[in-house]
């Protein structure tokens, strides 16, 4: 049996700042597996609102332009990745990740459309009775999936950095 996780995604720039889609994985959704691929595939991205020829930076043209690059990237095969429901849960995930855009040193605002955005992670462990335990929220270029491994298997605490942000999975 697989380690499942899930992943939402959120659109920060509309006002209910909803979940555009959630990804589920059957397989390899520890932080060293699926967490390290979300890094490694989103790491260095700004999230913009439009496009200019010849960009040459590793950009996003919003949250769903950044969604559809992942997915591209994560499905390589039938099977393994799959589209779920958005804002899923109770599937049987050991972890859910959550992926928002912010504007990096002012996160209390909702962002303006001619901000560039970076994109911030929270991670939490679902395995565990309720209410669920995060083990990480901070920007996603800092996050160390095996630091964040080796604290929960080794010592059982959450790696929470949290820092005041008010982000849309903090309601919850």
């Amino acid at each position: 049996m697989g380690t499942r996780s899930l992943t939402h995604i959120y659109d920060y720039w509309s006002e209910e700042k909803s979940i555009l889609v959630t990804i589920y994985r059957q397989f390899d959704g520890y932080p060293t597996g699926h967490g390290a691929e979300l890094k490694n595939i989103l790491q260095g991205m700004t999230i913009v609102n439009g496009i200019r020829g010849g960009e040459k930076r590793k950009i996003a043209n919003g949250m769903g332009c950044m969604a559809a690059q992942l997915i591209k990237s994560l499905k390589t095969d039938i099977g393994g990745i799959y589209i779920a429901t958005p804002g899923a849960f109770d599937v049987g995930e050991e972890y859910a990740y959550h992926l928002a855009a912010a504007p990096k040193g002012e996160m209390t605002n909702k962002p303006r459309l001619d901000q560039e955005l970076n994109i911030y992670l929270g991670m939490e462990c679902c395995y565990s009775s309720s209410p669920h335990v995060w083990y990480y929220k901070g920007w996603l270029d800092d996050f160390d999936p095996l630091e964040v491994e080796r604290r929960q298997c080794e010592e059982g605490e959450p790696l929470v950095l949290a820092n005041g942000i008010a982000l849309p999975w903090d309601s919850t």
